[in-house]
């Protein structure tokens, strides 16, 4: 499933006028398509990093699978696989890492 935010533009102008520091993050979903293929989604869609002074670097929201199974059904490997696609593809057009935001439950 891939979803954007319809107000994600509006929410990022009221942020900026009202001189907050904002961003964007990415619900992870590592069973539906590779890393690289979710980070360029991402960066297309609101998840760039621009050097302004207000914008924060993207955040990758890896939580507990909603659907189903721990770690989307990928071993400990391939979710560590996904995650560095994810991580070398956005640091690689923004020349930033992105932040993580995961849970410790395993």
């Amino acid at each position: 499933m891939r979803t954007v935010d319809a107000k994600f533009v509006d929410h990022t102008i009221g942020a900026v006028n009202a001189g907050l520091y904002h961003g964007a993050y990415h619900f992870a979903r590592p069973a539906a398509r590779s890393g690289d293929v979710q980070a360029n989604f991402f960066l297309a869609n609101g998840g760039a990093w621009v050097d302004d002074g207000q914008t924060l670097s993207g955040m990758i929201d890896l939580e507990n699978n909603p659907d189903g199974t721990q770690c989307y059904g990928l071993t400990h490997a391939g979710m560590r696989m996904w995650i560095t696609d994810f991580v070398d593809t956005y640091l690689g057009v923004t020349g930033r890492f992105p932040m993580i935001y995961t849970t410790n439950n395993v």
